[in-house]
């Protein structure tokens, strides 16, 4: 089989396993909303449209601190390092950001209100990039290993995916991961332990209330 072969087959099986991603998220939703208002998938894209916007314009204005209130506290902490080491000497200048698309890629419903969580992917756009902050000179974009000139560079237009993923703790989501791509394990594999272990207790004890049995010890939940 030739590599262009190989290429191909691993494209279209990345595209199924999103398609059943996706529709195994929103039945998850449907299920949920029966019991939960707040599940609603507008609701959802909203608080994750606002995350991101409020997002955006804390890291153009290099101060996290607005958003603190949005973010699960360990991952603040880890953008706001990695904040910091971006953006040593540079200003990040963003503009005419758009989300071009919502999609609800993951569903993860504990039958009350606390530590529920879902994933969305957004398909968005801006305008992105740097600017020294020593000499306020524009620093040049590398577009297919070529510099464009200041003029592009100040009007590229970015095109991107991510993968947002919130957690509801006190009746609040909060945003606890941007990733490139959503590992195969899901969301739940991008929590901190401490809220990992919490989560998994919480739904082992969920499905006992559920089927009136214990799980046995070594039952593996993803």
């Amino acid at each position: 089989m030739s590599f262009a072969w190989i290429v191909w087959i691993s494209v279209l099986y990345a595209y199924y396993l999103r398609r059943k991603r996706i529709k195994k998220a929103k039945e998850e939703q449907q299920n949920a909303i029966l019991q939960d208002s707040t599940w609603s998938e507008e609701m959802l894209k909203t608080v994750v449209e606002n995350t991101f916007m409020e997002y955006q314009k804390a890291r153009s204005n290099k101060n996290l601190e607005p958003v603190k209130n949005l973010f699960l506290e360990e991952y603040y902490l880890q953008a706001k390092i990695r904040m910091d080491q971006d953006l040593v000497w540079k200003i990040n200048i963003l503009e005419d950001i758009k989300i071009n698309s919502m999609i609800l890629f993951e569903v993860k419903d504990l039958h009350g209100k606390e530590w529920d969580v879902f994933c969305m992917e957004i398909k968005a756009s801006m305008i992105d990039y740097f600017i020294d902050d020593q000499t306020w000179k524009v620093i040049l974009k590398i577009v297919n290993n070529r510099y464009l000139s200041e003029e592009k560079t100040k009007t590229f237009i970015t095109n991107f995916v991510e993968y947002w993923s919130f957690i509801r703790i006190n009746g609040n989501w909060l945003l606890f991961d941007i990733s490139q791509w959503l590992s195969v394990f899901g969301v739940i594999e991008s929590l901190p332990d401490k809220y990992k272990k919490n989560y998994v207790d919480k739904e082992k004890n969920n499905n006992s209330n559920i089927s009136k049995t214990n799980l046995p010890d070594n039952m593996k939940l993803w």
